[in-house]
């Protein structure tokens, strides 16, 4: 582990793939387990991972054949980092891959699984699992056949297909599929933004435009600065958050307040940065 930056605690730990294991498919789905403060992000490779209460997971990260060196790189707000880097070997696509239309989502998140198959040979049995518990949630002899599952709850699960063909060779392909709660991110963007309350308070211009996006920072630096003697009365003023709401990699949140009487609204948008950190985009 290499540790960058000097804030929160945060703390890294990859548990699959293995370092140094080898995967007879393109792609891995990385997982692990994390502490850190509210807004953390963490990237595989440079593909962003989706985040739980503790844990993590980046679903099926593209490979090389041969060795693939994969960098997990946790960051929080204020820029500190930690990174952890193994190696994974890919025997190259498999001849039967799984195949997802939505690889992640909110819950309830529905998805279509499909097959491609270059086997050679006459399909007998295809099974799809597509939870990870070790029972067949379909089962099929048509490789053109889709099957469509609904996760209900959050979490990472690996999708597979064992294919079994006329000559009795096994064939087997996973995919990651990621379904996350709109609630707990929500709350994670309502995070930002009271922390951005907080360090406007305490008179802290650096650490308050820590929380906007690299291209609105010097803007809003210089505007807090401009600001500075009345920052936090400003803050209290501000307002009280009534709606968020989220998408994908944006969001928003509705703050409402009372000027003279007359109530107001205004909105706080957010962006998922490369980081794979929350940041304010504009207000």
């Amino acid at each position: 582990l290499q540790v960058a930056g000097t804030a929160p605690a945060l703390d890294l730990a990859v548990s699959n793939p293995l370092d140094g294991s080898t995967v007879n498919e393109s792609h891995v789905g990385v997982s692990g387990t994390f502490q850190g403060p509210a807004n953390v992000g963490i990237t595989v490779n440079g593909n962003t991972a989706h985040i739980f209460d503790s844990t993590f997971c980046a679903g099926n990260v593209a490979l090389e054949t041969g060795n693939n060196q994969l960098d997990v790189v946790a960051t929080v707000q204020d820029g500190a980092s930690l990174t952890q880097t193994l190696t994974v070997n890919s025997a190259g696509s498999s001849l039967v891959e799984i195949k997802a239309d939505a690889e992640a989502g909110y819950a309830p998140h529905t998805v279509t699984f499909s097959l491609s198959a270059n086997t050679g040979a006459t399909l007998a049995a295809i099974d799809y699992d597509v939870d990870g518990n070790a029972v067949t949630d379909y089962t099929t002899t048509d490789p053109a056949a889709t099957f469509q599952h609904t996760y209900t709850s959050p979490g990472c699960y690996t999708a597979t297909v064992t294919a079994t063909d006329s000559t009795s060779d096994i064939y087997t392909s996973s995919r990651t599929i990621a379904v996350t709660q709109a609630d707990r991110q929500i709350a994670r963007l309502r995070s930002v933004y009271y922390q951005l309350l907080d360090d406007l308070r305490n008179g802290d211009i650096p650490a308050a435009v820590k929380a906007f996006t690299v291209t609105s920072q010097e803007r809003f630096e210089s505007l807090f600065t401009a600001m500075q003697p009345t920052l936090s009365t400003i803050a209290d003023s501000l307002g009280t958050v009534t709606r968020t709401q989220i998408g994908g990699d944006i969001g928003e949140i509705i703050v409402k307040r009372e000027k003279n009487g007359v109530p107001y609204v205004y909105s706080v948008n957010f962006i998922r940065s490369e980081s794979g950190l929350w940041r304010i985009e504009d207000m």
